[in-house]
């Protein structure tokens, strides 16, 4: 029993630092590319919604909507992002864009379903 709580805890750990990686991997990415827009508090937002829209961009941030509309539309231009009308809201996701993001989660048994979710959400 030890020895399945211990395969686990290693498997988390293997999950938790690919998205470390990759979290501070898009960070300097996004830095370099869009340094006009860039705050880690938006890397954070962007790692932790999977869908965001720009209204919620702005509650998070603490700007005006327009601005978080702007900021989301130059990190679509600039492939950051993907886009995806649903009726009268713009969503916006990094994830596709991410690839490897999907990698690591696929291979983490506690987060499959949440992949798989998501994935289906975006086709």
């Amino acid at each position: 029993m030890l020895q399945g709580f211990y395969e686990q805890a290693r498997a988390t750990k293997e999950t938790l630092y690919s998205v470390m990686e990759l979290y501070n991997e898009v960070k300097e990415k996004l830095r370099e590319k869009q340094p006009k827009i860039y705050s880690a508090d938006l890397v954070n937002i962007l790692f932790s919604y999977p869908i965001v829209t720009p209204t919620t961009l702005a509650e998070k941030l603490g700007v005006h909507r327009r601005t978080a509309a702007r900021y989301l539309e130059e990190l679509r231009k600039n492939e950051f992002l993907t886009d995806q009308m649903a009726g009268r809201h713009h969503l916006y996701s990094a994830w596709p864009k991410t690839p490897k993001f999907f990698l690591i989660l696929k291979k983490s048994v506690f987060f499959g379903f949440l992949f798989l979710v998501i994935q289906a959400s975006w086709r």
